[in-house]
């Protein structure tokens, strides 16, 4: 029986590559007669594989094209605000096949590690992301998300620590020794077919020393996978629908229950991937049954507002029309501090008071008195941020 490496573990499934799914790619592979040549895996999101590509010219899903017309916007907006910087620059875009179907294929400028990966490098040496290090993460995102909002009337609903990729100041070369070949595995698909994963070179600055601040100093975050985006006409701080979005983790409570969301969707999700930042840990359990969510979120950030308890498809099932639960939620009513929880952290892992007052008056479960990320990025924990 042949030995599985235990980096497959980490990369995309193979039930993925069906059609409609992921397009199997390999290194050295030419694309789009020859223009492009695949040196290097990036990574995978939901929808997509991403591959580092020489370009060597000169001069979909309903998700793919959601995401190709996000970046088409992105890339048209105003280029001197400072979040512009922080989403992806489409360069190119073309239409690519494989036994699988049509796959599109979006060039972007070079992304490194997400921020889920990043993580794991402060766990090996067991500690924790410097809050300096989280506060350039949160002033980066925040001025994507204020770019998105304010200036493309893009509402991203899937901000989490995945789709928040690093990038450098540095450009470059098919020789740099950061790009490197890494492992790649033949796995056998559901149709019976093979393909070939490539584990992903995973390149930053910080390979040796986590903790060394110049080395992250010369990082920029980008936010990613557009193709789950809302694009809007009108304001995006208009109620705009009740469909699914964003999963368990960092999804809002007003997506919860039903009720009408706007752009403060995505701010909730920054706070939910701010608490994974400072504190190395979900708020919620991973494994947790989406149906109790509100309960939790009760617990913690407490009555939901009636008005969106009214308006909402679901939030009868869990409150009355005033806001208290149903007498059988009562193991539920109960307060659950999260400041005496940030409290309760060892000194070293506990952050800092003004990032615990950041981070609670992002969580608030009245989407209406969460602030904007503009107004975010003027809040005093972040003007030390270089």
């Amino acid at each position: 029986m042949p030995v599985v490496p235990t980096w497959l573990l980490q990369e995309e499934s193979p039930d993925r590559y069906r059609p409609g799914g992921y397009r199997p790619t390999t290194l050295g592979e030419h694309l789009h007669s020859g223009r492009y040549e695949v040196l290097s895996k990036i990574g995978h999101g939901a929808s997509s594989t991403m591959w580092l590509a020489r370009d060597n010219s000169h001069a979909a899903g309903d998700s793919a094209m959601v995401e190709l017309a996000s970046l088409k916007r992105l890339s048209s907006g105003d280029h001197n605000h400072p979040g512009y910087a922080c989403v992806p620059t489409i360069h190119d875009s073309f239409w690519t096949e494989s036994r699988y179907g049509k796959h599109l294929c979006i060039a972007t400028d070079v992304l490194g590690l997400n921020l889920f990966e990043l993580p794991l490098k402060f766990q090996s040496i067991e500690a924790h992301m410097p809050e300096i290090v989280v506060k350039r993460v949160m002033r980066d995102l925040l001025s994507a998300l204020d770019y998105c909002h304010n200036q493309c009337q893009i509402i991203h609903t899937d901000v989490k620590l995945s789709n928040i990729l690093s990038s450098f100041d540095y450009k470059l070369t098919a020789s740099d020794p950061m790009i490197r070949c890494m492992g790649a595995h033949e796995v056998q698909v559901e149709d019976g077919s093979t393909v070939i994963i490539t584990q992903a070179s995973g390149f930053s600055t910080l390979e040796d020393n986590a903790l060394d601040i110049e080395g992250w100093k010369m990082l920029h975050f980008k936010l990613v996978d557009f193709g789950s985006a809302f694009m809007r006409k009108k304001s995006v701080f208009e109620e705009y629908g009740t469909q699914p979005i964003s999963p368990p983790l960092t999804r809002s409570p007003e997506a919860f229950i039903g009720a009408p969301w706007n752009a403060s969707t995505d701010i909730w999700s920054v706070g939910m991937t701010l608490f994974q930042l400072l504190t190395g840990s979900t708020l919620f359990a991973a494994d947790a049954a989406e149906i109790a969510f509100p309960l939790y979120m009760y617990q913690i950030f407490g009555r939901f507002p009636a008005t969106m308890i009214k308006a909402s498809q679901k939030g009868a099932a869990y409150f009355n029309p005033d806001g208290t639960l149903h007498p059988e939620f009562a193991a539920h009513d109960q307060h659950l501090s999260l400041q005496a929880f940030f409290e309760s952290l060892p000194g070293e892992w506990r952050p800092s008071p003004e990032a615990i007052e950041f981070q609670m008056t992002i969580l608030k479960v009245n989407p209406q008195e969460r602030p904007t990320a503009h107004e975010l990025l003027q809040h005093p924990w972040l003007s030390d941020v270089v």
